[in-house]
């Protein structure tokens, strides 16, 4: 994880200080019940807080409580200045605290206190704040992915790149990008391409079909309604592997390998822009009438994303915390 900067030490006291705190929410606004020290986040807000709950919180506070200047008694508290905001060690004291807490809902948000939480080694923190990232994953996966990377979560960065297979890579953006190394950016590239490159090889391929509602082996469906893949086979002959389809459905595998080679995902060839219109069949046997296209596209199409997604979950993915 990058470095943080690390809080203030040097005390001062309550009776010198040269801007009127603001005020916090209940139960951080008062010195009762033996509050001993007041945190002040960047912004100007006291917390009156307890030197023992935060030692037991955090190893950092603990060796910072023992120095002189902490460990002598005073007549009024020592202030020590950290460089959090105020709705970022809200968080991290209510983790601590036996108090309800707010809900982390932006990325912004959940990367503040996440980095508090390392700096000050506050494991309660990074187990309450942590599961925040999968809360805006599909907000912003990227974002998740690099904050993931900055505070060294390899559970997080797997979780945010699978995520990022369902968006093109043109439209990869984030305002986290700023946090980011080329080196580990690049890899999440590269292995994105490597997905790009496995899925876009399914479309053509065909040991994943299976006899669906506009899909069939039996040759003895009307030829002008179900037909065999154009350009594979000649007129005279006949192959017991050849599959009869749909028109459309042949048209919108060429569409569907397009598609996945910008963006390698299942949901990537399920848009209607990809899946086109596959018009009624228009024919007097019963067989033709009864056909269910719109029911047959949708299926055709699920089983594509299945096998797209199985595909892509075999490209090994590079380890991004190192």
């Amino acid at each position: 994880m990058a470095e943080a900067s690390e809080a203030t030490i040097a005390p001062q006291t309550s009776s010198n200080q040269d801007v009127l705190p603001k005020p916090v929410d209940s139960p951080f606004h008062e010195p009762k019940a033996g509050a001993d020290i007041i945190l002040r986040s960047s912004d100007k807000v006291d917390f009156y807080v307890h030197k023992l709950i935060l030692s037991l919180a955090s190893p950092f506070f603990n060796n910072m409580f023992l120095l002189p200047e902490y460990a002598e008694a005073a007549e009024s508290l020592a202030i020590v200045d950290v460089p959090e905001d105020s709705r970022t060690l809200d968080f991290i004291l209510r983790s601590c605290y036996p108090f309800g807490m707010t809900p982390l809902t932006d990325l912004a948000g959940v990367r503040q206190v996440l980095e508090a939480a390392f700096k000050y080694e506050m494991d309660a923190v990074l187990r309450v704040a942590g599961p925040g990232l999968k809360t805006v994953v599909d907000e912003d996966p990227l974002g998740v992915f690099i904050v993931g990377w900055r505070c060294d979560r390899e559970d997080v960065c797997r979780m945010a790149a699978t995520r990022l297979l369902q968006c093109p890579l043109r439209t990869f953006d984030s305002e986290e990008l700023r946090n980011i190394s080329g080196y580990t950016y690049n890899k999440l590239v590269q292995w994105y391409l490597s997905c790009c490159a496995a899925a876009s090889k399914v479309p053509p391929r065909r040991e994943w079909f299976s006899a669906c509602e506009v899909l069939t082996r039996n040759s003895g469906n009307c030829d002008r309604c179900m037909v065999r893949e154009p350009g594979t086979y000649s007129a005279s002959t006949f192959r017991s592997s050849d599959w009869y389809a749909h028109d459309s459905l042949w048209s919108y595998l060429k569409r569907a390998g397009e598609a996945l080679l910008s963006c390698p995902s299942g949901v990537a060839i399920t848009s209607d822009d990809v899946l086109g219109v596959w018009p009624e069949l228009r024919c007097s046997r019963d067989l033709c009438r009864k056909m269910n296209i719109a029911k047959g596209r949708r299926e055709f199409s699920e089983l594509l994303g299945q096998e797209v997604d199985r595909v892509v979950s075999q490209v090994p993915m590079p380890k991004f915390c190192e």
